[in-house]
């Protein structure tokens, strides 16, 4: 097993060593941008302390509330055509619902990622809501590109996304309040968001 494990790095570094252009590379990038609430489907199932049965409360549709976010991540460039990086920032979500995300994102540029043209990229992770992870909050995101080389390893990146964001929050009563967490039979909320932002990479 060690032998075979051996062969493989070999066969790698010299694939690495024998590209015409540097096969691996770190950049970091800072992204920021507009995003807009366009459709949410609540699902709460709980039990209040003034009354003495269940309250069911759905809503589903089309909505719509303006967001912005901002993030800073770092990754590798690799094979001339793919990148992969780490990020983390904050977004808005909803009224009174502002998340932490860290996720993992892979774009493939059509010319190569050190040169003008389009890219395709995609994301997904898990976030935090008021520094902890009780709304269990995970996103996914799918978008396209353009990415503009300004100066040597400075790139300006134009996105569109289209991002799935699917948590657990406590449900708002207009009575009560927030319900507390153990008179919550189910909790499902999903959020569609669609995404235009910029970003610097370096």
């Amino acid at each position: 097993m060690k032998k075979s494990l051996f062969t493989i790095f070999l066969l790698l570094t010299g694939f690495c060593a024998s590209a015409k252009s540097p096969a691996l590379r770190f950049s970091a990038e800072l992204d920021w941008g507009y995003a807009a609430q366009v459709y949410s489907s609540k699902i709460f199932v709980y039990y209040p302390n003034s009354i003495n049965y269940r309250v069911n409360d759905i809503q589903r549709g089309p909505t719509f509330f303006n967001n912005a976010y901002c993030n800073l991540g770092a990754g590798i460039d690799f094979l001339d055509y793919f990148s992969l990086h780490l990020k983390a920032g904050f977004q808005g979500v909803d009224r009174d619902f502002i998340i932490t995300p860290f996720q993992a994102q892979l774009r493939f540029f059509t010319n190569g990622y050190g040169k003008n043209g389009h890219f395709f990229m995609a994301e997904g992770g898990a976030a935090l809501r008021k520094l902890n992870f009780d709304d269990r909050c995970f996103l996914a995101a799918f978008g396209a590109g353009y990415r503009y080389c300004l100066y040597r390893r400075c790139c300006l990146d134009i996105c569109a996304s289209a991002q799935l964001i699917n948590c657990s929050p406590q449900p708002y009563d207009k009575v009560e309040g927030y319900i507390p967490r153990k008179q919550i039979v189910a909790s499902d909320v999903t959020y569609v968001l669609l995404s235009l932002g910029l970003g610097i990479s370096f």
